[in-house]
């Protein structure tokens, strides 16, 4: 993924590595809602990797509230918001 950022495919690169440091994904999407909102809007593609239980559903209610409900169904109609969860 750095290498993403580093070639110019990826534009920015946020992680949230809960064991680690502070915070988590929802967090971290929800200090960058006015940016994500406008990402969506110019067609960026959302992709999350983690936990089933607990993780997946706080992220997608994140989404959900920072993202207009039109916004969010583009995502899902789209397939621009892949998620990876285990």
């Amino acid at each position: 993924m750095n290498d993403w950022l580093k070639n110019g495919q990826l534009e920015k690169l946020t992680t949230a590595f809960s064991r680690e440091q502070a915070g988590y994904v929802q967090d971290k999407l929800r200090e960058a809602g006015e940016e994500i909102r406008s990402w969506v809007q110019q067609g960026a593609v959302i992709l999350v990797c983690g936990s089933a239980d607990t993780m997946a559903k706080a992220v997608d209610d994140a989404l959900q509230n920072i993202l207009s409900p039109t916004d969010y169904q583009t995502l899902l109609e789209h397939n621009r918001y892949l998620r990876d969860i285990y």
